[in-house]
């Protein structure tokens, strides 16, 4: 599989790697790492193929579910069976970047020139701050992204996905490299830091309750009478 590298940054020189898959394997996992390798949003990345007999003018076949990476992989194996000495190779494209240029390219020069009054740009780009982040959570003992809970010690892999959320809140100012964003998938780190400062603060701020003694003075056998069976306690008028 040959997987386009910078389709992402603007003005960026877009060059290929090849990796390899086996055809089992699931369109999700698929999909996490070759948007992993393309530093792109699995929540809004849109890919395609295409191989060697399609023509450059077409646009790339649509691969965004399982029943389509499973066509892909048997055409590829159908031409890999036909070729004598030709190589086969699914090529995938950023169908994102693709729409955009072909609709910039559409576009009359005329609007090019920038309006003051128009609405800024809604889409962000933290490629940047995921390459980063990837980068400092790269783990040489388990070969993942895994980190390193302050508290415990103990290596919690990340996937592609809490990867693309954590350097989306650090795009955003809300986390840092260091620390997590407060969120549901990360409930699991913050939870044993919450509980952590929470017995500490508990403990030390728990007000210390006075001891109370009670003193009962014996009872003796002259403060007791016995009165046609019945027990009572002499009392002096």
């Amino acid at each position: 599989v040959s997987v386009p590298l910078n389709t992402g940054v603007v003005g960026g020189r877009v060059s290929r790697v090849q990796i390899r898959f086996p055809v089992d394997i699931p369109f999700g996992d698929f999909f996490s790492r070759i948007c992993a390798k393309m530093d792109l949003d699995p929540v809004n990345a849109e890919l395609g193929y295409k191989f060697h007999n399609d023509r450059v003018r077409d646009a790339p076949h649509q691969l965004s579910n399982e029943q389509q990476l499973r066509e892909a992989f048997e055409q590829g194996c159908m031409l890999i069976k036909r070729a004598r000495s030709r190589r086969v190779v699914l090529e995938i494209h950023n169908l994102v970047r693709e729409s955009r240029q072909a609709a910039s390219a559409a576009r009359p020069r005329r609007d090019e020139a920038v309006n003051d009054n128009q609405d800024p740009p809604t889409s962000m780009s933290f490629a940047s701050e995921l390459r980063e982040l990837k980068n400092k959570l790269d783990c040489e003992k388990h070969g993942k992204f895994c980190y390193i809970n302050p508290i415990s010690g103990d290596h919690e892999a990340q996937d592609i996905y809490n990867l693309t959320l954590w350097a989306k809140k650090i795009f955003l100012g809300e986390a840092t490299y260091e620390k997590p964003p407060e969120m549901a998938a990360f409930d699991h780190v913050l939870k044993k830091r919450r509980l952590s400062s929470t017995n500490t603060s508990s403990a030390s701020a728990a007000p210390a309750l006075p001891t109370i003694h009670v003193h009962i003075p014996p009872i003796t056998k002259e403060a007791l009478s016995d009165t046609r069976g019945h027990r009572q306690v002499n009392t002096s008028r």
